[in-house]
């Protein structure tokens, strides 16, 4: 099992388990083409498991898609705003803890914990709505692949039977 990255899709392919490698140009014609339960590409090769993830978006993906991701990226922000926050409630607690202050440790301490939980949270919001705006985003691109592969081979097999 591995995957096959091609330079400029957005997306890897994911090969099961003892199939072989697709090749670039198969690649390029059915990018985001999610096969149906128990295709195989070879006869005698193994389905690959029920619901397998064919296509796995990488880096680019992100780069490429930065308005399906506004609003997830809007919490990671609310996480750095909260994590300089917590730098300088633990910097402002160093003076009180040099000079044995402890009645402003406990306060800055609360404080400081407090910050951290909640930028904590922030992050996972932002992982949630990123791996739900994937996961739809995903499911669509194939449905749009599938029809697009639909017509394309439409569109070769009446070239076929006008060739022969």
């Amino acid at each position: 099992m591995g995957k096959v990255r091609i330079p400029g899709l957005a997306a890897d392919f994911r090969v099961p388990r003892s199939w072989p490698a697709p090749t670039d140009s198969w690649l390029r014609r059915n990018a985001f083409w999610q096969p149906p339960d128990g295709w195989v590409p070879i006869p005698g090769l193994p389905p690959a498991p029920a619901g397998w993830a064919f296509w796995q978006p990488n880096q680019q993906w992100e780069r490429s898609n930065p308005e399906l991701y506004r609003r997830a990226n809007r919490w990671l922000r609310a996480a750095n705003v909260l994590g300089w926050a917590m730098l300088a409630a633990f910097a402002i607690r160093i003076p009180f803890a040099l000079i044995g202050n402890a009645a402003m440790l406990w306060p800055l301490g609360v404080a400081w914990v407090t910050l951290a939980v909640a930028a904590l949270a922030c992050l996972i919001v932002r992982e949630v709505l990123r791996v739900r705006a994937t996961r739809a985003a995903m499911i669509q691109v194939a449905q749009l692949a599938a029809a697009e592969r639909e017509r394309r081979l439409v569109r070769e097999y009446q070239q076929y039977l006008r060739d022969a």
